[in-house]
């Protein structure tokens, strides 16, 4: 006789480390089997949502949860779909959902199995209306296939971006976003291009805004916003930098990851 269900989630949660986000504020499974873990980068990408927003939102490729989340925790009007196509963090995602230290948020998180970059069948997991979202952000995996790619099946396929590369990502959030909804991406430097692209036709009000690890780095992020529709010219914005030259983190990024502040992208 088979495993049941509640054994199955079990065994998965037995590979993973709850994680405190936000001060503690609201708690994510991290897999501890070598798959990506969710850091800096997803706080950074919740901190493009304003602190007012109050519609429905979703997280594309979502992982883990922790970007949408604290998008939740931070948003306390907003409701959000988390699409992920891996169904084990899939399900970390619900655990989570159901946990006693998240119960503030867990009535607001809707998880739903699909690839985001097959928008027919993944608006019919969602069951929602071509335009229902108001934002939409996104992590996108940053590695094409033809890199070098991890041993780990579930750690590679998160950082590869299929065929159709973001084309196939932005044509998908302009379907679901309503008219005048955001999109919100962090991405690698060598993508911004691509993505430039991709956005050219579709939105408008482009913001970019590069990451730089320390002062005297190069930028090794960037944060780029956009808004459906709009014919706002694009725009770059004055840089963040994370850490001080001995790793500490700078005031301005350490109330970001901590959730105290958001990133003004939208202005």
């Amino acid at each position: 006789m088979g495993r049941s269900a509640k054994n199955v989630r079990n065994s998965q949660l037995s590979k993973t480390e709850l994680v405190g986000f936000h001060d503690n504020r609201f708690f994510v499974y991290q897999p501890d089997d070598g798959n990506h873990k969710a850091g800096m980068d997803a706080m950074l990408l919740a901190a493009c949502v304003p602190r007012f927003f109050s519609g429905l939102a979703a997280d594309y490729g979502a992982g883990n949860g922790a970007a949408g989340m604290a998008v939740l925790q931070a948003c306390e009007g907003s409701s959000m779909d988390f699409i992920e196509r891996d169904e084990k963090l899939c399900a970390l995602m619900k655990a989570a959902a159901e946990h006693p230290k998240n119960a503030h948020l867990g009535q607001r998180m809707n998880i739903i199995c699909a690839d985001v970059a097959d928008t027919k069948p993944m608006r019919a997991a969602v069951d929602r209306p071509y335009g229902c979202y108001d934002a939409i952000i996104v992590n996108p995996p940053y590695n094409d296939a033809s890199h070098r790619t991890s041993p780990n099946k579930s750690r590679a396929q998160a950082h590869m971006m299929g065929e159709g590369g973001f084309d196939l990502w932005v044509k998908s959030a302009n379907t679901m976003l309503g008219a005048k909804g955001v999109l919100a991406m962090i991405i690698r430097p060598a993508n911004l291009v691509e993505l430039l692209n991709a956005l050219e036709g579709r939105f408008g009000a482009v913001r970019v805004k590069p990451i730089h690890p320390k002062a005297d780095s190069p930028a090794n992020r960037m944060l780029v916003t956009a808004q459906k529709g709009s014919r706002t010219p694009t725009a770059f914005l004055p840089p963040l930098v994370v850490h001080h030259p001995d790793g500490q983190f700078m005031e301005r990024a350490g109330e970001i990851f901590r959730g105290q502040v958001g990133i003004e992208m939208f202005t």
